[in-house]
């Protein structure tokens, strides 16, 4: 029976399953008449150039009344930009991850952290010791830190934690760890929890020392991040 081949463009979204579907599998090539699915739509392609986005090594689709060239439909794969597919594997993080303060930790009372080197702020969202959220990207972040106070005294405590939204008295929402030092000398504690943030929340870091004389900080041994993991 003499094949009919519809030369008509098919939709832009056929197209990008096609695409998609190559980069995601690898098998035989398939036979005529059986439904055009993702699998089939992959397996007519055997190879994409990524360069100047050409298909080559074309086979028909047929879906048991009609026969496709994808051939013919090359010319759209041009006017679509692939780049935009590089979120798939390319996922771009929300978040931040600064290190080191040379901040002074007062006794007995909450203390502010300032960061002074960034390894990681995509949206230029953390300033000094405050992270704010960006516009649309509220969700459920891993927040994560750990401080080392330079020397603690005997049966002094420290205590680590975040304070949301706050900007007045420093003031702690949820602690990432505490501890009490059996002897005079270094003290690092730290953690990680997962928090609930709107657009527009900011968080801080925030301590606390018992040690009236010695509870200041070791500067080089901080380190405070905060990344979204869903909605």
């Amino acid at each position: 029976m003499k094949k009919s081949y519809k030369k008509a463009n098919l939709a832009i979204p056929l197209i990008i399953i096609g695409v998609v579907g190559v980069l995601l599998f690898s098998s035989p090539a398939i036979s005529e008449d059986i439904p055009i699915t993702l699998w089939s739509i992959h397996n007519a392609i055997s190879n994409v150039n990524m360069t100047n986005h050409n298909i080559t090594n074309i086979q028909e689709l047929c879906d048991g009344q009609e026969c496709y060239t994808l051939e013919e439909l090359n010319y759209s794969i041009l006017s679509y930009n692939i780049s935009n597919l590089n979120n798939l594997t390319n996922p771009k993080l929300v978040g931040f991850a600064v290190k080191n303060s040379t901040t002074a930790i007062s006794a007995t009372t909450w203390t502010v952290v300032s960061f002074s080197s960034e390894i990681d702020d995509n949206d230029n969202a953390f300033s000094s010791s405050t992270y704010t959220v960006p516009a649309g990207q509220g969700g459920i972040y891993s927040i994560s830190g750990m401080f080392t106070f330079a020397s603690v005294t005997d049966g002094n405590r420290y205590i680590v934690g975040v304070e949301v939204n706050g900007g007045g008295s420093p003031n702690v929402t949820f602690l990432l760890g505490r501890g009490v030092n059996g002897a005079t000398q270094l003290a690092g504690v730290g953690g990680s929890v997962r928090w609930a943030l709107s657009a527009g929340d900011t968080i801080r870091m925030v301590v606390y020392c018992d040690n009236a004389t010695s509870g200041y900080n070791q500067n080089g041994y901080q380190t405070f991040s905060a990344y979204r993991i869903g909605a």
